[in-house]
């Protein structure tokens, strides 16, 4: 009898031991919240809020990194739902969905996705250190259901920098500079560019795009560029870019090598178009180096004949963004200068989109749209009368820093004639918000954002893009519910 005591209590201090030293799996199960999704489609994937249907999902504050994160137990931090009625959140309907903390260090892609019927965030560690210390500086993917039900581990990591991007049927994650995917179908891992270091990557709609060396040029190997398509949907990779496609279909064929460095990328009247500038002269017969774009249909297959050139060798401009309009038309942006692509010419059998020049006499202003005061460019979208651009710029209000968010004109539309727009801006919403992980998101005419001056408590404000808003940074509301600690923030500035 005594020996069977000693034994049990060997094994109870056994299991205590692997509670307290290692890693605990965490009781995620709860009620499942009443969802109805049916035909919904998902708007503003990634980032702090999500619509899906009449759904908005959200990440209810800031807390850091060093927050308590036991499941069950958080609320800032935490995903959250409301309803969406006439697009404004509706606060009745206020749920918590996933009650832990969403956080990483990542702030390129940060934020949630919703596909299929999950949703899969960065969140930290809730195992323990040899002092029984929470180990909140490692990380964790994971994925909830979106009605809340069931959570689960998807990778886990020694650190909270993890870059991670979900579409299709992959989750791509980065870390440490090489690119792993998982396949959400069976949560099977998968290598996307792991032998070697990615130079630089971007991720957009269903596509990774990523530049690296081709290692198969052993004289040359760092001098000589490759650009590679991971696809979303099916998995597959391909070589959409290289020295070779180029050489292969030049006038008379060459052995040049060349560099690419990824400006943009963007999908546009379904086509991928992959913006790339050319970082070294080549010989007679060669690109030259300056600014392209290649356009792809589904099949990526490379065609010289989609591949434009945007900017002689000589023009020192460089392009943060690009965008596509539905005539083919291209914006250059830089420095509140959208200059304009509009005129298609052949040099030396280089194809490019060129820029008019102005020109006094007609008046021609096909040239530029230039904007001021801008301090990051939202967007640029196209209607049947217009195309236009959301921009933020610095706004001091009260003593206080903070942003306005401003809507122009760049282009009038009468059927295929675009001209260039007389319209001055409108600011229509103030805010300052905080940057630590998440900045924005513009959801059909509400503007969601952690107010940086209430304890980064998520908040939100309506617009209406063409009226004038209050210059206050006053006019935004509380989209969430408020830990007890924070209401007294939240008190001092209401």
């Amino acid at each position: 009898m005594k020996s069977f005591k000693k034994v049990m209590i060997l094994f109870v201090l056994c299991l205590l031991f692997v509670c307290l030293f290692t890693a605990c799996t965490e009781n995620t199960k709860q009620d499942a919240l009443d969802t109805d999704v049916a035909g919904a489609t998902v708007t503003s994937n990634g980032g702090l809020a999500v619509r899906y249907g009449k759904y908005l999902y959200f990440v209810n504050g800031y807390s850091g990194e060093s927050t308590l994160n036991t499941f069950g137990s958080v609320k800032t931090g935490a995903i959250c739902r409301v309803e969406l009625k006439d697009n404004v959140p509706d606060y009745t309907t206020f749920s918590v969905v996933v009650p832990k903390n969403v956080y990483g260090s990542d702030t390129t892609y940060p934020g949630i996705y919703i596909v299929g019927d999950y949703i899969y965030y960065h969140t930290t560690s809730v195992d323990k250190d040899s002092k029984r210390e929470y180990k909140t500086d490692e990380g964790v993917l994971m994925r909830t259901k979106i009605d809340g039900s069931e959570s689960e581990v998807l990778k886990e990591f020694d650190d909270n920098s993890t870059v991670f991007y979900v579409a299709g049927n992959y989750l791509v994650y980065e870390h440490e500079d090489y690119l792993h995917g998982i396949r959400l179908s069976d949560k099977e891992e998968i290598d996307i560019y792991t032998e070697h270091t990615a130079l630089a990557y971007f991720f957009k709609d269903n596509y990774l795009v990523y530049t690296g060396y081709n290692y198969d040029n052993i004289r040359n190997s760092t001098g000589d560029y490759l650009v590679n398509v991971f696809n979303f949907c099916d998995g597959t990779t391909k070589v959409v870019l290289s020295s070779e496609l180029l050489n292969n279909k030049e006038v008379a064929k060459k052995n040049n090598i060349y560099k690419f460095s990824i400006a943009n990328v963007e999908v546009a009247n379904d086509k991928l178009n992959i913006f790339y500038s050319i970082t070294e002269d080549n010989t007679q017969y060669g690109f030259y180096k300056g600014y392209y774009v290649c356009s792809y249909d589904a099949s990526l297959a490379f065609n010289v004949a989609n591949n434009y050139r945007l900017s002689y060798e000589l023009d020192p401009t460089t392009y943060s963004a690009f965008y596509t309009l539905k005539n083919g038309w291209i914006l250059a942006y830089n420095s509140g200068s959208f200059a304009i692509y509009n005129t298609f010419t052949v040099d030396n059998d280089a194809k490019r989109w060129e820029k008019t020049e102005y020109d006094p006499a007609t008046e021609n202003r096909y040239y530029s749209c230039d904007v001021t005061d801008v301090k990051d460019v939202v967007g640029v979208y196209e209607t049947d009368t217009e195309v236009y651009a959301y921009y933020t710029s610095s706004k001091t209000i009260d003593s206080v820093e903070g942003v306005a968010f401003n809507y122009i004109c760049l282009l009038e539309k009468d059927g295929t004639e675009y001209t260039v727009s007389e319209g001055n801006k409108i600011s229509f919403f103030f805010c300052k918000y905080d940057s630590t992980y998440t900045t924005y998101e513009l959801i059909d005419n509400c503007v969601y954002y952690l107010n940086d001056q209430v304890s980064d408590i998520a908040y939100y404000g309506t617009f209406d893009a063409k009226v004038k808003a209050e210059e206050s940074f006053k006019n935004g509301k509380v989209l969430g519910k408020v830990d007890p600690e924070k209401l007294i923030s939240l008190i001092d500035k209401e």
